[in-house]
């Protein structure tokens, strides 16, 4: 597995979209993935912690056919 294997990307609505970009495995999760998508969800609540209430909403999705 190369590169990010979880993305997270923002809208100006306050919508993250966590993408599972692991599609050589079905997005089946493995500790690089575990790792990464705690530090995305860690982010989002350090933000909140700190008075920033622009996320209304996270979204996780798998890329590819299929989300483990």
């Amino acid at each position: 597995m190369s590169g990010e294997a979880v993305v997270a990307d923002a809208d100006e609505r306050g919508v993250v979209q966590v993408t599972l970009r692991h599609t050589g495995r079905l997005n089946a999760m493995s500790r690089a993935m575990w790792r990464q998508l705690r530090e995305v969800f860690t982010g989002i609540q350090q933000r909140s912690d700190g008075g920033d209430d622009s996320v209304r909403c996270v979204i996780v999705a798998g890329e590819g056919g299929a989300f483990c």
